[in-house]
């Protein structure tokens, strides 16, 4: 049972954080200008491959 409940919660968060790291830049714009909020976009070091990404936020 603790299996089912495991498997499911992981395929679900799976399912969650693709589908957040597949929108693009101007989709992340759209979407914070018809909230009605500004949007920015910095660069940020992804320690992982030691290179810059840009990464767009809400304000």
């Amino acid at each position: 049972m603790n299996k089912i409940i495991f498997t499911t919660i992981v395929f679900i968060s799976g399912l969650v954080f693709t589908a957040c790291s597949t929108t693009t830049i101007e989709d992340q714009k759209e979407m914070c200008i018809k909230e009605g909020k500004k949007f920015k976009t910095e660069r940020v070091l992804n320690l992982r491959s030691g290179e810059y990404e840009i990464k767009g936020k809400c304000l």
